[in-house]
């Protein structure tokens, strides 16, 4: 048995305009435009309603789907504009110099022992000694920060350019 769009809806309790959607979405099929198998039909709509409680219930509505669809799509846009124009930076990019950072400063910390310990070897009174560790570790963390500068220096192309007079 033949039936229409509007027969369809009236015998499924839906608007017609539901059912172009479900024939849309390949819940439904048509015959031929506008005309619907009906025992066919019914066990697919069924079907359909059968999964969407198995889904929790929840129905899809595609309006929905398609603006999140198209919001992620935006955002992905948005982010890739954002690294071409180096607002953004690439986690892997920021481990590999994170990594080079903290690597050099441990190297210099570590030779923090061997240079200062010929200028304290002699030496007793303990604010000397102490400055003499803090003018060491002072330099040891310019050097990071140096470092450090160069790096965002060149993510955000602000190259010192020379001065002229």
């Amino acid at each position: 048995m033949v039936v229409s769009t509007s027969d369809m809806a009236e015998i499924l309790g839906v608007s017609t305009r539901w059912i172009q959607q479900l024939t849309k979405d390949g819940i439904l099929i048509q015959e031929s435009r506008g005309k619907f198998h009906l025992p066919e039909n019914i066990q697919r709509y069924i079907r359909y309603v059968e999964n969407m409680h198995e889904d929790g219930g929840q129905k899809i509505d595609y309006n929905k789907e398609k603006a999140l669809h198209e919001r992620a799509k935006r955002k992905i846009a948005e982010m890739d504009l954002a690294e071409k124009e180096q607002l953004l930076i690439q986690v892997s990019e920021v481990e590999k110099v994170l990594e080079k950072m903290v690597g050099l400063f441990k190297a210099r910390c570590l030779t923090i022992p061997a240079k200062v310990s010929p200028l304290v070897q002699y030496e007793t009174e303990l604010p000397v000694i102490v400055g003499l560790l803090k003018k060491e570790i002072n330099e040891a963390l310019q050097e990071l920060s140096d470092h450090y500068a160069g790096f965002s220096q060149r993510q955000t192309g602000e190259e010192n350019e020379p001065e002229t007079s």
